[in-house]
């Protein structure tokens, strides 16, 4: 077989191959049989690596997306409003099927990634790169208290509370939730 750039003969080879994908990262599918050019190192991937590939791909990116906070997802009814279809159009579409759209199963009902519907909606395709979205956030928080102790709080109705003595304190590190942002 002659390689299309370059007009070189490809060599049959056995191997791991390191792939970058948009949507999962780098990963390698090791112990698998290609082709490369000796010029220009472009490879052909016969049918079986390629399920290969494929097989290693999903499995990864179903991992990444078990990693997605879960308050992320919605339900099918509210996938379907976003879309402007019903649940039934919503199931049996098929590059929805395909993956096009995030989801996972959770307790036989199936929850769709929001923003992945977003970005589906707006131009069909709501993949976006998943690496990048189940990298936790690390943002440095301060958070300062004060206390005193107030006259008003001695005087009248107050008299018989007890009196605080409120001093400053900082807290350092990332957000205990997600919500502090």
């Amino acid at each position: 077989m002659r390689c299309l750039e370059c007009d070189s003969q490809y060599v049959e080879k056995i191997g791991t191959i390191a792939i970058t994908s948009d949507y999962v990262g780098d990963y390698r599918v090791e112990n698998v049989k290609y082709f490369e050019c000796p010029v220009c190192g472009r490879r052909l991937f016969p049918k079986e690596t390629a399920i290969k590939i494929s097989e290693k791909e999903k499995g990864i990116q179903r991992e990444l997306i078990k990693k997605l906070p879960v308050g992320d997802f919605i339900p099918a009814t509210k996938a379907a409003k976003v879309l402007g279809k019903s649940r039934q159009a919503l199931h049996k579409n098929r590059r929805i099927r395909k993956g096009f759209v995030y989801f996972i199963e959770r307790g036989g009902k199936r929850l769709y990634h929001k923003k992945s519907v977003e970005m589906f909606k707006q131009c069909g395709d709501g993949r976006f790169n998943l690496v990048d979205a189940t990298k936790p956030r690390t943002i440095e928080s301060v958070v300062t208290y004060y206390k005193e102790t107030s006259e008003y709080l001695n005087t009248g109705i107050y008299a018989d509370t007890p009196s605080y003595n409120w001093q400053r304190r900082e807290i350092k590190g990332n957000p205990p939730t997600k919500y502090i942002q």
